[in-house]
């Protein structure tokens, strides 16, 4: 508002200085119509047009600009100090038309943008280039409303290590802008910061950051705030690309207060840093940095220490936060820690991370291929995947000292560590607690060369846990999917629940989990609801190996799991628990299940074994040993060292194929093995249980239910009782501490499983009318159960017989599938003669479905039949009729020939049923879902697609079933090639220097114009241009800025649908012949005539530093334009007469412009000769009295002008006769002489001027009395 009161003002003086005469009325009426002129220029804003010639440049624009005014610049280079150092203090828009054309170019200066609080600049369709930017300034520095579209931000470098390129500590916008080789001392390219009580808004969208460096931190862009300040960043669809700094290659984010920083589907590519080699986010004390990171990608990013791609961490009292969601880090490099993602705390400070929805692959690092958790910092990865990273340590995650890691629902797969943890590695220092948990996870083909395939712990003290979790297939030297182990006078624990162990293998030990107490140590290990399949350990514990070191302990708790088909080499197939000196071990292990697991020596399931001095206890209890084997001990193994306390209790279980050498305890032992209350698959105790002696063990009975006297119908279900007690009682207490699996078989077949820890009930059917004898037995064979029904059977009935669709294959004979219920016949099957429309075959019939050979069908399609089963004593007669499709077997093969983008995909089809083709006619062929209506004649059908873009389809085509024809499916692939681009181009045929040129041109394939918008890239003398083309049509207008020849070289790059294309050319760029004008003025100053000559060109552009000749009087000197293109002379004329000058310029020929000659003549100017004359003569008198005489005195003073041009001299005579002269006074060009004999007085004017005047004075007297 202040300027337009100024503005007001100085108007309103203007006014009144020239109309000081109105009316009062009339300067109120001049004053109200002002007040509206002004309101009006607040509320339209005007364009103003200026191109790089235009007195003043930008910064004469901007200061003569009203606010909310747009400059529009013209093409061209604009440079020079009235092109930079420039202050804005009211709205604006600067914009130019193209930005490859508009150039602001600093050469080398500093400064060019000082934006105001609380003002706005727009910046549009502009290049930026080649500041030099001193200590602590700036190329643009904004405490306003800066915002930048499509602009290009190039070449821009500070001095001496400090400065910025742009500087906002307010609202900031970049839309559709690139960044390209700036450097700055904290953000390459831009600095953001929000000062105490301030906020600062920040914006990035659709932008590009490429090969930017900062001395500091933050390659491109550097985000702070002061302690009481917020800095709200958004980074939307942007591109960062080979920006370098020590932290953060891209992005550095520290603040003192707050900043919040959004990151959304962007690009980080080939940034380098010594920590986070893409981003960095950490705070000065009390800090808090708020990340989110959605949908964005992070390839072949490098760091030297820490966090190739992000680097997330926090100072002191500090609090900093990350989400990292929907993102992609590839190919990522560290030297250190985090081949992804690095998460770190300082003392005091608090840094958490939540990771979702992402993938890490191919990432290299010391640890952490793709994320690292170090100190106290925390991290929380959920659905994320971590594949094919290559580490020393940890191949996705590595988690070290204090720090925790919460991973949820993630994959890590095919990772590989040189030395331990294939996929995650955990580690601590003295006094360290680092924590992981892992839940709902996949592990799958990750490998360790020493330890832990999957995961490898080894801490001081320590918790962790895996839930609902599954490991295939992983592999290390010990600990195929897990490694744990303690450091000195530790104690970890770690939970693992209701988890899959699926092959995995250890070169040495422990299969699956390698359990490992070190000195003066304690491991807890639970394992609950988890299964352990197909695990091999080529030495001991094809599932489990634990063991401690002297003086250490470890317990192990084993509840509700599985252990099937593990191996070891040598000893425990599934567990092999040992103890060193002085060591403890306590092992629990509750409602497991063994089955068919290997050792070759000992223990098929568990082996047990300790050193010297040694406490051990394990019991087994409620578990299941099913078909175990080993040559000592097929389910169980135990020895151990001496003097050593060993305590075996292996009691309620069940043995199932286990009837010889289940348990050996070796003689030398002192082991006690309490192998009482199990059930050992039979009503008895196995032969060979080395060193083992069993008293009580259970045994399993059955007892009728149904009436066996009782009159049945074939089919009817009996029902039986069975129960479990000890042996030679009917005592079943604690039988419900029994598993509750067993099989039952029913004459030689296995007729289902039956709980063995509480009574109930077996059904099983009525066979024949004759009465069936019921012998049960258990899996071993021993009879447990023999039941003979007496009463009348009578025969049963058959509903519901089918017969499905028949396929033909090239005979006139097909087998038919009779399906009638399954209770019919029950176990032991039955058998009828069945007749089908006159044909008849006796059938078996086994659970349900018999098959008739050789039926002799009529026609295809649908037929009747007519099915009767009958001559089974066992059922009565039955009949159904069945309307069956008979159809031929039909096979469909397809071909494409390649397609070019563009034209028709033509798939050709044919169809054939036994060797012949199909019938002639229309079928209906499904491809990838959608259905056509095709027509086949002699078995070739085609199917046209339009409209796919290049790439390879894999189709499946189905042959749709018929009421004759089976349906038919087969796989395509078709080719889709790119098609061929031409570039048509028209050249400028008389393009001059200083103008602009027009290059056109249009894309064409197959002889039509390319239809749809598409960018190729036009260079010309290597200047690239971005030109939008349109239904094949482009035209690109550039200002000729360099004379000679034009190379331009054109390219359309390849898309999905079109290869690339170039085409190249040139054209010349003449000189521009440009004519001269002399103007030429004179002034006079006495005898002196100075001639100002001004030398422009046609265009009205001023010429500098050009020499002209300048003659007057016969004279000639040869003078030179200043900067403002004005030459000047000063004559001085001698003698009387007209004078003239003649002023002439040769012209000059320069690389670019061709300057004409001109000349011009001055006016004439009078020079008079010298005319002296005495203008003026003042007098005076008085009398005077003088010792007593009188005399008459007298004054007398000459003034003599030079009326005359020239300047000149003359001589003055005067007679003082009878006169005495006593004074003169005079002016310096006077000179006087004085004759006393003559009295005469002469004086002589000297060198007077034009209009020049002397003077002298004379006292003379005489006396009078």
């Amino acid at each position: 508002m202040l300027r337009y009161i100024l503005y007001f003002n100085d108007e309103v003086k203007d006014i009144m200085n020239k109309f000081k005469k109105t009316s009062f009325v009339m300067v109120l009426l001049l004053l109200f119509a002002l007040l509206v002129m002004v309101g009006l220029s607040t509320s339209f804003a005007a364009d103003r047009n200026i191109t790089n010639a235009t007195d003043g440049g930008i910064s004469g624009a901007v200061n003569s600009s009203l606010a909310n005014d747009k400059i529009i610049l013209s093409d061209g280079i604009y440079s020079g100090n009235n092109n930079k150092d420039i202050i804005i203090n009211k709205n604006l828009t600067i914009t130019g038309s193209n930005k490859a054309n508009t150039v602001i170019d600093l050469s080398g200066g500093s400064k060019l943008f000082t934006i105001n609080s609380s003002v706005s600049l727009i910046l549009a369709n502009l290049t930026i280039k080649n500041a030099q930017i001193g200590n602590n300034s700036y190329l643009i520095s904004n405490n306003g409303y800066l915002t930048l579209q499509n602009v290009n931000i190039i070449n821009n470098e500070i001095e001496n290590d400090a400065g910025y390129v742009i500087y906002t500590d307010n609202h900031l916008t970049v839309i559709d802008s690139t960044f390209t080789n700036n450097s700055g001392i904290a953000g390459g390219a831009i600095y953001v910061s929000a000062g105490n009580n301030s906020t600062t808004n920040v914006d990035i969208v659709n932008s590009t950051f490429t090969n930017n460096n900062a001395t500091t931190n933050g390659g491109a862009v550097y985000v702070g705030a002061a302690t009481s300040g917020l800095s709200n960043v958004n980074i939307i669809d942007s591109t960062f690309t080979g920006n370098n700094a020590t932290g953060g290659g891209s992005v550095y984010i520290r603040p003192i207060g707050i900043s919040n920083v959004n990151i959304t589907r962007s690009n980080f590519i080939n940034n380098k840093a010594v920590y986070g080699g893409s981003i960095a986010i950490n705070n000065y004390e009390n800090g808090t940095p708020n990340v989110n990171i959605i949908d964005s990608t992070f390839t072949n990013n490098n760091a030297a220490d820490n966090g190739a791609a992000i680097d997330v961490g926090s100072s002191a009292n500090g609090t900093t936060s990350a989400y990292i969601v929907n993102s992609t880090f590839e190919n990522n490099t560290v030297g250190y820690n985090g081949g992804g993602i690095v998460i770190t705390n300082s003392a005091n400070g608090t840094t958490s991370a939540y990771i979702a929805n992402s993938t890490f692959t191919g990432n290299n690092a010391g640890m952490g291929g793709g994320v690292s958790v170090l100190n106290m910092g925390s991290a929380y990865i959920a659905n994320s995947t971590f594949t094919g990273n290559n580490v020393g340590m940890g191949g996705g995650v590595s988690v070290l000292n204090m720090g925790s890691a919460y991973i949820v629902n993630s994959t890590f797969e095919s990772n590989t560590a040189t030395t331990s943890g294939g996929a995650i590695f955990v580690s601590t220092s003295a006094n360290g607690t680092p924590s992981i948990y892992t839940v709902n996870s996949t592990f799958v083909n990750n490998t360790a060369t020493n330890n832990g395939g999957g995961i490898y712990v080894t801490t001081i003290n320590g918790s962790d846990g895996i839930l609902d979790s599954s490991f295939v297939n992983n592999t290390a030297t010990n600990g195929g999917a897990i490694y744990l182990t303690t450091g000195a006078d530790g104690s970890v624990s770690v939970d693992i629940v209701n988890s899959t162990f699926e092959s995995n293998t250890a070169t040495t030990s422990g299969g699956a989990i390698y359990v490992y107490s070190w000195i003066r140590t304690h491991d807890s290990v639970g394992i609950f609801d988890s299964s352990f399949v197909n695990n091999t350990a080529t030495t001991s514990g094809g599932a489990i190996y634990v063991t401690t070191n002297s003086n250490s302990s470890v317990s192990v708790d084993i509840v509700n799991s599985t252990f099937e088909s593990n191996t070891a080499t040598t000893s425990g197939g599934a567990i092999y628990l040992t103890a060193g000196a002085d060591g403890s071990v306590s092992v629990d292990i509750v409602n497991s299940t063994f089955e068919s697991n290997t050792a070759t020596t000992s223990g098929g399931a568990i082996y047990v074994t300790t050193n010297y001095r040694c406490n051990f206890t394990i019991d087994v209890l409620s578990s299941s040993f099913i078909n175990n084997s080993a040559a000592n001990g097929k389910a169980i193994y135990v020895t151990s060292g001496p003097d050593s306390n060993v305590s075996v209790v292996v009691n309620y279980n069940v043995f199932l194929n286990q009837s010889t050498g289940a348990i050996f305890k070796n003689g030398a032992s002192s082991v006690v093995v309490d192998a009482d209350y199990n059930y050992w698959g039979f009503n008895g105790v196995p032969t060979g249980m080395t060193n083992v002696v069993v008293n009580s063990y259970y045994v399993l009975g059955i007892t009728n239910m149904s009436d066996l006297g009782a009159n049945y119908t074939v089919g009817d279900l009996l029902n039986f009782n069975y129960t479990v007690y000890l042996n030679g009682t009917s005592d079943s207490t604690n039988a419900s501490n029994l598993p509750s699996l067993n099989s039952i078989f029913y004459n030689d077949l296995l007729y289902g499983y039956f709980s063995l820890n509480a009574p109930g009930i077996i059904q099983v059917p009525v066979q024949t009318i004759a009465g069936d004898v019921f012998n049960f037995t258990n899996a071993n064979g021993t009879v447990i159960g023999n039941f003979t029904l007496t009463g009348t059977i009578y025969p049963g009935s058959v509903d519901n017989i089918t017969v499905p669709e028949i396929i033909i294959v090239n005979n006139t004979s097909v087998d038919l599938v009779i399906s009638i219920p399954t209770s019919v016949g029950g176990l032991a099957g039955q058998t009828f003669n069945v007749t089908i429309n006159g044909q008849t075959q006796t059938v078996a019939f086994t659970n349900g479905t018999g098959t008739f050979v050789g039926y002799q069908y009529g026609n295809l399609g649908l037929n009747s039949l007519n099915i009767t089963l009958s001559d089974n004593p066992n059922y009565n007669n039955s009949s159904a009729i069945n309307n069956v499709f008979f159809k031929e077997e039909t096979n469909i093969n397809a071909s494409v020939n390649d397609t070019v983008y563009g034209e028709n995909a033509i798939i050709v089809i044919n169809a054939t049923s036994n060797g012949r083709s199909i019938a002639d006619g229309t079928y209906t062929v499904i491809l990838n879902g959608v259905e056509y209506n095709v027509t086949f004649t002699n078995g070739i059908g085609q199917v046209i697609l339009s409209g796919l873009n290049a790439g390879e389809y894999n189709y499946t085509i189905i042959f749709n079933s018929t009421d004759k024809y089976i349906e038919s499916e087969t796989n395509i692939t078709i080719n889709v090639i790119k098609a061929n681009v031409n570039i048509g181009v028209n050249l400028p045929s008389n393009a001059t220097y200083g103008g602009n040129s027009t290059i056109s041109g249009n894309l064409t394939t197959n002889g039509s114009l390319l239809e749809g918008t598409y960018n190729i890239t036009v260079t010309i003398n290597g200047v690239e241009y971005n030109v939008t083309v349109i239904d094949g049509v482009w035209s690109l207008t550039i200002p000729n800025t360099n004379v000679g020849i034009a190379n331009i070289d054109i390219f359309f790059p390849e898309n999905n649908n079109y290869n690339n294309a170039t085409i190249a050319n040139s054209y010349t760029v003449n000189p521009k012949n440009l004519g001269t004008k002399i103007t030429i003025t004179s002034t006079r100053n006495g005898n002196k005539i100075t001639y100002k000559i001004t030398l422009k060109d046609n265009q009205g552009n001023i010429l500098t530093n050009q020499n002209l000749t300048l003659t007057i009087a016969g004279k000639t000197v040869t003078l030179r334009t200043n900067s403002q293109g004005i030459a000047q002379y000063t004559f001085t004329a001698t003698k009387a007469g007209k004078y003239y000058a003649n002023a002439a310029y040769n012209g000059l020929n320069t690389e670019n412009i061709i300057y004409g000659s001109s000349s011009a003549k001055s006016n004439s100017i009078s020079i008079t000769k010298t005319n002296i004359k005495v203008y003026h003569v003042a007098k005076s008198a008085k009398t005077v009295k003088y010792h007593g005489k009188r005399y008459r005195v007298y004054y007398k003073t000459y003034y003599i002008k030079n009326y005359g041009i020239l300047t000149g001299s003359k001589l003055f005579q005067k007679s003082l006769k009878g006169f005495t002269l006593s004074k003169i006074s005079k002016t310096s060009n006077i000179k006087t002489n004085y004759n006393k004999t003559k009295k005469i007085l002469k004086t002589s004017v000297k060198n007077l001027a034009h209009a020049k005047i002397a003077k002298i004075k004379i006292k003379f007297y005489k006396r009078i009395a």
